[in-house]
């Protein structure tokens, strides 16, 4: 009898374990969807996948730039007013210098009409640049001392990335046919902003 009795738990926490872990799968084959479907059922919700999936636009048109003249200065950043003839999605690219030395990098929201448009662009990372603060020199043995590294004075331009590294391509935003305020929000006694350029989001980029 006890023998029956333990034969039933196990089998009960089984059938418990597998019911949880493959609720998708019994979804999928109870309902016919395909995978397109699925992951549309799963995306979190305020996720850039959920952008991606329900949102995106097809890029269209061509490459958009700004700089801080056309901007308007805020407490804790620069809007832009940016102007297109059609819906399109578009990556980010920002031309900026650190002016901070901390360790940490530099800390970015984006708004888009007012809104973050995904939870990956509310504190995405502008990373800092650094550079060699003198020529290699060489010890007694003759082998090269790697030179101190200095925070470099010069701008660089890097498209914005998720913070975690999930995904290969840089982040996208839609913009609507017409006007949109677009909204950079960071800490100017971190980094300086020379310029925006939003690229139509193909796959085919250069980094």
């Amino acid at each position: 009898m006890k023998r029956l009795l333990v034969i039933l738990t196990i089998f009960c926490f089984v059938v418990t374990i597998f019911s949880a872990t493959n609720g998708v799968g019994a979804l999928a084959l109870e309902n016919k969807y395909d995978s397109q479907e699925l992951l549309k059922l799963t995306a979190q919700s305020g996720t850039y996948d959920d952008f991606l999936i329900n949102s995106a636009y097809a890029p269209k048109g061509e490459k958009i730039e700004f700089d801080i003249e056309s901007a308007k200065s805020v407490y804790d950043g620069m809007i832009w007013q940016v102007e297109t003839n059609e819906n399109s999605r578009y990556y980010i690219k920002i031309k900026y210098r650190a002016i901070s030395d901390t360790l940490a990098d530099s800390e970015c929201a984006c708004l888009i009409n007012g809104k973050v448009p995904y939870d990956e662009l509310n504190g995405f990372i502008l990373p800092k640049e650094y550079k060699d603060e003198s020529s290699p020199k060489e010890d007694i043995y003759g082998n090269q001392i790697a030179p101190k590294q200095v925070l470099s004075e010069n701008y660089c331009e890097n498209y914005v990335f998720d913070y975690a590294g999930v995904y290969s391509l840089p982040l996208s935003i839609n913009l609507e046919k017409g006007q949109n305020s677009f909204e950079l929000k960071f800490s100017a006694d971190d980094i300086q902003i020379e310029a925006v350029s939003l690229i139509p989001a193909y796959e085919n980029i250069i980094y």
